[in-house]
């Protein structure tokens, strides 16, 4: 069984009362009736200044080893418009394979973890930590993808002692190329546009199967990326009960701060300016198709992860999606070893 907890109660998308922090999810009706009332609520613009949080509690699901052991965790970040949801497959495996539990987190601005700003890799990481310490993991092995992995390897540079082995997926703490900043804020748009769609009456019950035609109509022709952004679309009723579909991120706050996710890395750095390294187990799989690890960002790996292994798939920049057998057998070998 999967436990869904968060230091903050909450409910999931159905519940009888609003649930995760940016969007209004109303079972009941409100007293203040009207149209305009669900527009303000759920599509709010992120401005206010009680967003801007140091630190958040973040939501996660907890798949229990087999034999019920709590050592030698495993805590999985997803990518950008990503959520724990990404690895809710693969995580099951190991639970099983790896008499291991597994952590699979939201992170801020995710899925259903607390809406706040700012949003970089700093906070980010900051989060992680504090989820770390609050549930007295230690001897973890972090496993990120893409925007998670980056995450995952600022912990291990700035704070080692809680890790125990790190695997980072298609990703180098260094910039990303600059069509996938480009890509991502393209994505953003889509999901504004398909939003404002959305407030139209006629359109108020869109179905995942339209908005997936309309996502194909925009450009996006390539499927898998479509059911991955589909992950974040949802349904809420407004005020005049009907159910209308949306895309439920904090596109506002995305689109402030997305060009942060591909500007120069903080790497920790050394008193005589040279990079921070750490020398534990670590593994990186990468995509034989992806642009994301070039030759230069493999070295800067080597650098600062003087322990690396190299695992290549046959694969684009979402490779446990791509590959879900292989790279779980990679993950596997690698934890066994």
């Amino acid at each position: 069984m999967i436990s869904r907890l968060t230091a903050h109660s909450w409910r999931p998308l159905g519940a009888h009362t609003s649930c995760h922090l940016g969007a209004q999810v109303c079972a009941q009706p409100q007293k203040n009736p009207g149209l305009n009332y669900w527009r303000q609520s759920t599509f709010r613009t992120y401005t206010s200044a009680h967003l801007d949080k140091p630190v958040v509690d973040l939501l996660y699901d907890l798949l229990p080893s087999d034999t019920g052991t709590r050592e030698r965790p495993i805590v999985m970040l997803h990518g950008f418009l990503g959520s724990r949801r990404n690895w809710r497959t693969l995580a099951r495996t190991f639970a099983k394979n790896l008499d291991r539990p597994v952590y699979t987190l939201d992170l801020r601005n995710h899925g259903n973890s607390p809406r706040a700003t700012p949003m970089d890799y700093t906070s980010m990481a900051t989060d992680v930590q504090h989820f770390l310490a609050s549930k007295s993991l230690s001897e973890v092995c972090l496993i990120g993808h893409s925007m998670g992995g980056k995450v995952a390897s600022l912990l291990a540079l700035t704070d080692p002692s809680l890790l125990s082995s790190l695997i980072i997926e298609d990703t180098a703490p260094a910039p990303a190329p600059p069509e996938g900043a480009e890509q991502n804020m393209h994505y953003v748009e889509l999901m504004e546009r398909i939003n404002e769609l959305s407030l139209d009456d006629k359109r108020a019950d869109l179905e995942r199967k339209q908005v997936d035609a309309m996502l194909l109509e925009m450009g996006v022709e390539d499927i898998t990326i479509r059911q991955f952004l589909l992950t974040n679309f949802a349904y809420s009723c407004s005020i005049d009960a009907r159910r209308r579909g949306y895309f439920h991120p904090p596109l506002e706050i995305m689109k402030t701060y997305i060009h942060n996710l591909s500007a120069p890395f903080p790497l920790p750095l050394l008193s005589d300016g040279s990079n921070k390294g750490w020398g534990g187990k670590v593994l990186v799989v990468r995509g034989s198709k992806s642009p994301y690890l070039d030759s230069s960002k493999l070295a800067l790996l080597k650098d600062v992860f003087p322990n690396m292994q190299l695992t290549t798939l046959d694969a684009g920049h979402w490779v446990h999606a791509e590959r879900p057998g292989e790279f779980g057998a990679a993950v596997e070998e690698f934890l066994k070893g």
